[in-house]
Formats: C-alpha cells, sequence, structure tokens
C-alpha cells in the first residue's frame, strides 16, 4: 500500500512538474509570438518609411540629373564661348599684325622717298 501510495504521488508530483513545464513553455512560445508580431509590425513600419523616403527622393534624384545636364550644358556653353572668344581674338591679332607689316612697309617706303629727296 505504501508503495502503491508513493507511486501515486510520485506520478502526481511528476505531472505537477510536467504542467508546470508545459505551462512555462506556453508562457514562453506566447512571449515568442508576441515578439514576433511586435517585430513584423516593426518591419512593416520600415517598410512603410522605405516606400515613402522612396517617392520623396525619386523627384529631387530626378532634380539633381536635371540639374548635372544643366551643369552641363552651361560648362558647353562656356567652352564653345572660349572658342569664339580665342577665334575672334586671333582674327584680330592676325589683322592687327597685318596692318603693322602695312605700316612698317609704308614708313619704310616714306623715309626712301624722303632719302630721296634731300
Amino acid at each position: 500500500m505504501i508503495e502503491t501510495n508513493a507511486v501515486i504521488i510520485g506520478t502526481v508530483v511528476n505531472l505537477i512538474g510536467l504542467l508546470t513545464i508545459l505551462y512555462r513553455v506556453g508562457l514562453w512560445v506566447g512571449n515568442l509570438n508576441s515578439t514576433v508580431r511586435v517585430l513584423d509590425e516593426s518591419v512593416r513600419g520600415i517598410r512603410n518609411d522605405m516606400e515613402v523616403l522612396k517617392s520623396e527622393i525619386k523627384p529631387r534624384m530626378n532634380d539633381l540629373i536635371r540639374l548635372e545636364q544643366a551643369l552641363k550644358a552651361t560648362v558647353n556653353a562656356v567652352n564653345n564661348l572660349q572658342d569664339i572668344i580665342r577665334g575672334t581674338f586671333a582674327d584680330r591679332l592676325t589683322k592687327c599684325e597685318k596692318d603693322i607689316v602695312e605700316l612698317k612697309t609704308t614708313c619704310r617706303e616714306c623715309n626712301d622717298r624722303i632719302k630721296r629727296n634731300q
């Protein structure tokens, strides 16, 4: 009889221990599910924030691309203007050199006439 009572008491104690372990596992799983739910909501929030950022960044990127194109066009225009100025300056310099040569020639001719007449 004592053995039977001991077996029953042992079984009850083991059953209580098993139920306690199952309860703790249940709590742990519940906490884990809650944590997963919170993480999932956080990830959804981050995804939404990323979508908002993408939608805000896209127009700015387009503006930057247009600005880059405008800067390239400006640089090309400045380079073309420099080429025109250089070309015009070179043309004027050449004309001045020709005028100087003509003046020197005219001056020599005048000097030669003056020397002959004296």
